[in-house]
């Protein structure tokens, strides 16, 4: 567990606790001191769009790709996330798929 994982699991222990101690602190100081660690959690968990996943995750056997995990692809590569079937993959230039085209004759007509 990273540095701010812990610290994003601290944080959101320290949010539920503060909740039970409604009975010994006043709601005032509760909200105050839970709107401020809600802040701070805000701020570590800021993925600019992404998402956060806070758990276990079943990936069924594959890599947990997180938006840190770079897949360099090389020239007229591809790359594929899982399993493919029934696909036609093709690189390269001036590739024709699926019906020969004879633009010439067709033009003329």
């Amino acid at each position: 567990m990273s540095a701010a994982q812990a610290r994003i699991a601290e944080l959101q222990e320290k949010i539920a606790s503060l909740e039970n101690l409604r009975d010994i602190i006043d709601d005032e100081t509760v909200y105050q001191s839970q709107t401020e660690l809600q802040s701070e959690l805000d701020t570590l968990i800021q993925t600019e769009g992404g998402a956060v996943v806070a758990g276990d995750v079943d990936t069924g056997g594959g890599d947990f790709v997180r938006r840190d995990n770079n897949v360099t692809v090389g020239e007229r590569g591809v790359a594929i996330g899982s399993s493919v079937s029934g696909s036609t993959i093709v690189t390269g230039n001036g590739n024709v798929v699926g019906s020969t085209v004879n633009l010439q004759g067709d033009y003329i007509q």
